[in-house]
């Protein structure tokens, strides 16, 4: 920690404030609030809630060791930056001003403490620490009898039909089997604890859906569905579970296409809405499209893109190569996967629209291609369609919001859904 002792202050120099505090705090399951109200709505002030262990035996003690050095690394941060004022950006950072609530989710039966206390406009802490001390509810185990059908399986998806005694909180995961086989009930809980982010917390009877890309489920794979009473961070009933395996991998009946009512001619565009355009685009082709999946309801994703040339032939570009390219670019690039885009594209050239879509139970359309040869001849007419519907106009924003595509002969930029 090296702000308290690269700045040398002593909150002897600091004049203090006589600031006081309420805290008040309540539990709702895991979750606990702690509400600050400060006497002076004005004065700028830390919170927080933190193991009672840390909070007394942190060297140097929590607030005047850990919190004030924190502080000051933060300052020292944007002074290097060279950011204005980083005595104001910290505290804007870091502090609270009036009254504020603090939720955080604790474990169960431990002994936490809720403090509040005062900061200068110099980020100096200069009050006494207003504390209070609390201890989270312990578990109650719960009377809760849950059962688990798999009521459909498909390629990544695992749909599971809940049925509960009470409305006791349990929780239900999905995770692949071979880990856990051969585990007793035991060694399977204290294991899949880890997994808590993957979790779904649930009350009474229901329906839940496992599928791609809440985890990475794959096709003609072992799966184990579990169920169990979950409160406080702590299992409250006994475990159960199914092993279910996921069928083989096939081609969605949904279908993916672009749909654009022709293309307009860069020239005219730019002479209606010259604010949105400070390059010159009369030398390309404006298409203004929509990713059109059906049925809509059992798309989960979509993807596309333009390739400059012809790329229509599947034996020398595969859909499984397409396909690949088109993930991988949807991991950097903007825009792949909106609604709706405008596409600018040079004249007299080959391009090549191409995308795919993914459903619901994480299979894949077929790759959609169509070879598009703009010419400024072939143009029509503009209509209706307005440029400022664009999600950051051109201008100054043109490097962040607008995409190179088709190897530089072509700009896509996407279009809020209107």
């Amino acid at each position: 920690m090296t702000g308290l002792n690269s700045r040398e202050v002593s909150t002897v120099q600091v004049e203090q404030s006589d600031i006081t505090f309420e805290i008040e705090v309540s539990q709702d399951g895991k979750t606990t609030t702690a509400k600050i109200v400060p006497s002076d709505s004005e004065q700028y002030y830390i919170a927080g809630i933190v193991d009672a262990n840390e909070y007394y035996n942190m060297p140097g003690g929590y607030i005047l060791g850990y919190r004030q050095s924190t502080i000051w690394d933060n300052v020292d941060m944007l002074e290097q930056m060279q950011m204005p004022d980083p005595y104001s950006l910290t505290l804007n950072m870091v502090a609270e001003k009036g009254t504020c609530t603090i939720d955080q989710e604790l474990t169960a039966g431990t002994d936490y403490v809720a403090y509040a206390v005062s900061i200068s406009d110099e980020c100096i802490i200069n009050s006494e620490p207003k504390i209070l001390e609390f201890r989270t509810d312990d578990v109650v185990m719960s009377d809760n009898v849950i059962s688990i059908e798999i009521v459909n399986v498909e390629t990544r998806l695992i749909d599971v039909e809940v049925k509960t005694t009470n409305d006791d909180p349990y929780v239900m995961l999905a995770l692949e089997a071979s880990p856990y086989k051969g585990l007793t009930d035991e060694e399977i809980l204290e294991s899949i604890n880890a997994h808590y982010n993957f979790m779904r917390v649930c009350r009474g009877d229901t329906t839940l859906r496992f599928s791609y890309p809440d985890s990475e489920y794959e096709p003609n794979t072992e799966y184990i569905v579990f169920a169990f009473g979950y409160d406080l961070g702590v299992p409250t009933t006994d475990i159960v579970y199914q092993y279910i395996t996921t069928t083989d991998a096939k081609q969605s009946d949904m279908t993916f296409n672009l749909l654009y009512n022709g293309y307009y001619a860069g020239a005219e565009v730019q002479e209606a809405y010259p604010d949105n355009f400070t390059a010159d685009i009369s030398g390309h082709a404006i298409f203004h499209v929509k990713a059109n999946s059906v049925p809509r309801e059992r798309l989960y994703y979509k993807y596309y893109t333009v390739k400059t040339g012809d790329w229509t032939d599947r034996q020398k570009y595969t859909d499984d190569e397409a396909m690949a390219e088109l993930i991988e670019l949807g991991k950097t690039t903007i825009g792949v996967s909106w609604d709706y885009n405008m596409i600018m594209l040079k004249y007299d050239m080959d391009f090549t629209f191409i995308g795919f879509a993914i459903d619901v139970a994480g299979n894949p359309t077929a790759v959609w291609r169509q070879l598009v040869h703009p010419t400024e001849d072939g143009t029509v007419p503009m209509g209706d369609f307005n440029p400022n519907d664009l999600w950051n106009n051109w201008g100054d924003e043109a490097s962040s919001s607008a995409v190179s595509i088709a190897g530089g002969d072509g700009w896509m930029m996407p279009l809020i859904a209107r």
